[in-house]
């Protein structure tokens, strides 16, 4: 393979401003990014002392050569239906260590994702990521196109579109404490744009504004908006209806500031743990995923259908069956790109095409 491109120069950092630079890329980033990248990170690391015999926590094992990296690839991906290049014992090994759930291949959207974390690593050190490489973007390409062939793509969650399923689900919920506060996470996160959980945990009972019956909501920073500039999103008519009735239960049990969504104890009661900067400690995001879970199982629906995200998609597709404009659409969701949101978009507008009434 040919070589890589080099990289700039790393820079040399003593002990001090290297933990500080450390600690400011920590909290730029993402807790769900976060979780997932130290993940990776373990499986990456007992993956190669076990199949290289590489320590990756030794900085003299970076860079990795690109052959490692399509070693990775073959070790996880089946691309012509007869296994993967993964030794049993070491393919074992791995599930005995924890980092791996069952034997067998892994989705190519893991192996990606898990690249994307070897990628990471590399640039921490100022080091050329291998993953760059021609010959691994190539192998990239090629598994895709293999997998399409043999019907294998990837399965995206279904859209929580409004009348189909997040009606459903609302009217699903029970009424006490936990189904006031899933009523308004999930009325709220649809309503005001589909709200990535990320910036539904984020929010403050002071990113809160009455605006007559409806409500503006205060979205301080997001995927799109790393620099914090914020936007004003509304909420109207039955999510602001939802929304009150948190409110409610937050100040009946004395809740005026802090985190706007928070953990219930089976009781009912607010959780009020405290979080690493001395305040409340919000909702997890991955309980946002558990509340659309739970509510797709109350209202009949397959829970392994739905994620977090589908509320999302689900307010893109809802937008473009009742024919509002994408762009108007975008301006409340937050999308900068146009291709990502048309795809949700046109599977909601593709009945409200007239060349479908030809016939």
């Amino acid at each position: 393979m040919p070589p890589s491109t080099a990289p700039a120069p790393a820079i040399a950092l003593d002990t001090d401003a290297a933990e500080r630079l450390r600690r400011l890329r920590a909290q730029a980033t993402a807790a769900n990014t976060a979780r997932a990248q130290r993940s990776d990170t373990r499986y990456l690391t007992a993956w190669a002392e076990r199949r290289l015999g590489l320590d990756l926590t030794d900085p003299a094992a970076l860079p990795l050569p690109a052959e490692a990296v399509v070693t990775f690839v073959l070790d996880h991906v089946d691309l012509t239906g007869d296994g993967i290049s993964l030794p049993a014992a070491v393919d074992a090994a791995l599930v005995a260590a924890g980092v791996k759930r069952r034997p067998g291949p892994l989705g190519l959207a893991t192996t990606e994702r898990r690249l994307a974390t070897l990628a990471a690593l590399h640039r921490a050190r100022g080091l050329p990521s291998p993953t760059l490489h021609p010959g691994v973007r190539d192998l990239l390409r090629q598994a895709r196109r293999a997998l399409a062939a043999r019907g294998i793509t990837p399965q995206a969650k279904r859209a929580a579109t409004r009348d189909e399923v997040l009606g459903p689900m609302l009217d699903a919920l029970p009424d006490d404490a936990r189904g006031v506060r899933d009523r308004a996470l999930l009325a709220v996160a649809f309503a005001s744009g589909g709200r990535r959980r990320s910036e539904l945990v984020a929010l403050r009972l002071a990113d809160v504004t009455a605006a007559g019956r409806d409500f503006t909501l205060r979205i301080r920073r997001s995927k799109t908006d790393q620099q914090g500039t914020g936007t004003d999103v509304p909420v109207k008519r039955a999510a602001a209806d939802a929304l009150r009735r948190w409110l409610r239960l937050l100040a009946d049990q004395g809740i005026s500031d802090g985190p706007l969504f928070r953990e219930l104890s089976r009781r009912g009661r607010v959780v009020r743990r405290r979080g690493d900067d001395g305040g409340a400690k919000p909702l997890d995001g991955r309980v946002v995923a558990e509340v659309v879970k739970r509510a797709a199982r109350a209202a009949g629906l397959d829970p392994a259908a739905y994620a977090a995200h589908s509320l999302r998609s689900g307010f893109l597709t809802t937008g473009g069956r009742d024919g509002i404009p994408l762009d108007l659409l975008m301006q409340l969701s937050g999308h900068k790109s146009h291709r990502i949101a048309a795809r949700y978009f046109q599977t909601g507008a593709v009945h409200q095409n007239p060349a479908a009434d030809l016939l």
